[in-house]
């Protein structure tokens, strides 16, 4: 891959990649499983912005075909031209408290379940992102994104203590975005109707997050750049939204 042609980005919009239900079935000569490993190393340490595809990618470690090694190298086609690219903070009181932005894609994966997508950003970049599919599968676009709110609390919670002992600061509360106007009014309404009866328990979490005063949750318009800066780790963009997101999420070029 080193004399590769550059993509623009790790993955190509719309794309369905399907289980092959056979152990594997492919023609070329491609280390599946150790590429997607090392991938997930540098997507987990400090390139969030191909945290979805690589995760995406990693439910057919052991049924992938042709399709599935073509994506994988698309990765390593994005980081070849993004080699300089990488998390930058600043030194700034505007910058100077956590914030988080959560959002999901429903049933967008091959077995109908949705993905959730996470990022808290502190000092001008990503400190803390996560790109996963959802365990049980939701019935509805604000269930997923509930779902993706109150994954997002309980990592806001550990980050609050984090921060307050390597400061010496406390937050009182840590505002976390959604885009889902559904989902924020479901987590801030205590009542158990019957839209949410069904929905596991250790998600209603948040609700009680919210009752004791350690997250406030926003709504923020989807059209809006900083409400997207999420939206790149739940699904594959275009390249503008995707360049977009990056940017959100602090990535920008090091070279001096």
């Amino acid at each position: 891959m080193v004399d590769c042609k550059v993509a623009s980005t790790p993955a190509v919009p719309g794309q369905k990649l399907e289980k092959s239900g056979e152990t594997h079935k492919t023609d070329e000569d491609v280390p599946y499983q150790n590429l997607i490993g090392s991938l997930m190393y540098l997507a987990v340490c400090r390139r969030p912005d191909i945290a979805h595809t690589v995760t995406h990618l990693s439910q057919f470690n052991t049924c992938y075909t042709d399709e599935h090694c073509i994506s994988a190298k698309r990765v390593l086609r994005y980081l070849k031209g993004t080699k300089s690219q990488g998390l930058k903070y600043k030194k700034t009181d505007k910058m100077k408290g956590l914030v988080g932005y959560a959002d999901a894609s429903h049933a967008t994966s091959y077995d109908r379940k949705s993905f959730t997508g996470l990022v808290f950003l502190w000092k001008g970049g990503a400190v803390c992102w996560e790109s996963k599919k959802q365990k049980t599968i939701s019935l509805s676009t604000a269930e997923a994104e509930y779902v993706a709110i109150s994954e997002a609390a309980r990592e806001a919670i550990f980050l609050k203590r984090f921060v307050a002992e390597i400061t010496g600061e406390r937050e009182k509360q840590l505002t976390i975005f959604s885009d889902s106007q559904s989902a924020v009014a479901i987590a801030q309404n205590p009542v158990h109707h019957q839209r949410t009866k069904h929905i596991d328990v250790r998600h209603h979490y948040v609700r009680e997050a919210v009752e004791n005063g350690h997250i406030r949750l926003v709504y923020l318009e989807t059209e809006r750049m900083v409400a997207l800066v999420a939206d790149v780790l739940t699904k594959a963009l275009l390249k503008g939204k995707f360049v977009l997101c990056a940017r959100g999420m602090g990535m920008k070029s090091l070279e001096v």
